[in-house]
């Protein structure tokens, strides 16, 4: 019989977390099975993101905040006093990673990396990630995602010719970011309990914002080359790679091999474009020639007629608005992609989903996000004896 159980059950994740990157990455390792344990500190209302507008009840649950925390546990914790570490420590005893995203130099302050844990437990990971990273000058600097955008260059990337830098759309940096610091829990996580032993594990805002620079990075670090902003959101070397505006909206096309580019100018019976222009370096060196004569016949029909004509020969996509891409959760519905709850406050709740699937059963998925402080009692009534211990053995 297949085992339904998803692949992180039995892992018990400790996060001191808020707002985006990294309630993102521990609700990924809880949607793949981990028990994830929320500690937020009870002095300042805990994680921000339970007040980030625009819908938002009272003040403590907002659809931002469930968009990031579904299906963990809080518990209401001050890591700044005597109490609150020797809790801290208590559940790290009993738990198989700390994460934390706070400020570089703030988390060994607060005594969640390893040589503060090893003691109660050699086999914990203690997962950070910061702004900036934990060491230099830079790591007491809180930093977001906009910023790194702007600082990693990528923001000189994006938009037209004529236009001000624009930052992209969704919050890439910080979803990437978690994405990577999942990617390094999981990881660290097997090699611990395989040797028996953890350790620090960390990624940062910065070096993912500079890490996805990618083949842009290699052009401009091996030949100093970096690609200038064009418009349409045009692909710097491969055309026609951008979008098209159509009699009543805007098309996608995406011709990365000759043969695309050919069945395209079939498609729109331009067949001598294609003979003119037969490969990905001509069309290069005449994009204004190529790029005008399509975008002359792209204005002539609508989208929907365009799709019809090249959707299966060529590689083509509306540009829809967020509204039309989701249809009311319809869309990604369809694609097992939304977790649906009924929440105390908010009502009903709908939110998006790992796109990771497998033989297994994610019951978490449609658990609603967790009120401040609500697991407290729950959670310190599990480790109560290992607190009673160490803190018998603080007096001493």
């Amino acid at each position: 019989m297949t085992d339904k159980r998803p692949p992180l059950s039995g892992m018990r994740v400790i996060t001191v977390s808020q707002y985006g990157a990294g309630p993102y990455a521990t609700q990924l390792l809880g949607d793949l099975g981990a028990d994830v344990i929320k500690i937020e500190n009870p002095l300042d209302g805990g994680d921000v993101g339970r007040r980030v507008p625009p819908l938002f009840t009272d003040g403590e649950n907002s659809l931002f905040f469930e968009a990031h925390n579904r299906g963990k546990k809080s518990v209401t914790l001050n890591l700044a006093s005597e109490q609150g570490q020797i809790t801290l420590r208590a559940l790290a005893s009993q738990s198989d990673v700390v994460f934390n995203n706070l400020r570089g130099d703030v988390g060994d302050k607060l005594g969640l990396t390893y040589r503060h844990l090893k003691e109660v437990n050699p086999a914990i990971v203690c997962v950070t990630l910061s702004a900036y990273g934990t060491r230099g000058e830079e790591a007491t600097r809180p930093g977001y995602d906009y910023l790194f955008q702007a600082k990693a260059g990528w923001m000189a990337l994006t938009g037209g010719p004529e236009m001000y830098p624009l930052k992209s759309g969704l919050s890439l940096v910080d979803l990437t970011a978690a994405l990577f610091a999942a990617l390094a829990t999981v990881s660290a996580y097997h090699q611990a309990q395989a040797t028996g032993c953890g350790g620090d594990v960390e990624t940062s805002l910065y070096d993912t914002a500079l890490s996805l620079l990618g083949y842009i990075g290699t052009w401009n670090m091996s030949r100093g080359w970096s690609p200038e902003r064009l418009a349409h959101s045009a692909h710097p070397s491969v055309v026609p790679f951008q979008e098209f505006e159509t009699a009543d909206g805007h098309i996608v096309i995406a011709c990365v091999k000759d043969k695309f580019f050919r069945d395209l100018c079939e498609a729109m019976e331009m067949s001598e474009l294609a003979h003119d222009f037969p490969t990905m370096k001509s069309r290069q060196e005449n994009r204004h020639t190529v790029i005008s004569s399509l975008a002359e016949r792209f204005r002539k029909e609508t989208t929907y007629v365009w799709l019809q004509k090249l959707q299966g020969r060529v590689p083509c996509e509306p540009v829809n608005s967020v509204s039309e891409a989701l249809q009311g959760g319809a869309v990604p519905a369809k694609r097992g992609l939304v977790a649906e709850y009924e929440h105390p406050t908010l009502g009903t709740v709908r939110s998006l989903t790992a796109p990771i699937r497998g033989w297994w059963e994610t019951p978490t998925l449609h658990q609603r996000g967790p009120f401040l402080g609500e697991h407290t009692d729950e959670v310190l009534r599990l480790v109560g004896s290992e607190r009673e211990r160490m803190g018998d053995n603080k007096d001493k």
